[in-house]
């Protein structure tokens, strides 16, 4: 890719600490990402903003895209 995804979520990210930083002070801010774990680019993208896997879940629910995956 170009890094488009890394890039617009790391200016995301730092607008998302800077503003929670002003709220919470030092307290550590938590931030979860959803994504399937077959899709290789966006846990690359995920690894690149140093995210760090610390569970799995299932989706619980009516799946989103019934009729078959979406990538």
């Amino acid at each position: 890719g170009h890094g488009y995804a890394t890039e617009s979520r790391e200016a995301l990210l730092s607008h998302f600490r800077s503003s929670i930083s002003k709220i919470d002070g030092p307290n550590p801010v938590y931030v979860e990402a959803r994504v399937n774990p077959s899709n290789a680019g966006s846990l690359r993208v995920l690894g690149k903003l140093r995210f760090q896997r610390i569970g799995f879940k299932e989706m619980e629910g009516p799946k989103l895209f019934p009729a078959g995956d979406w990538r």
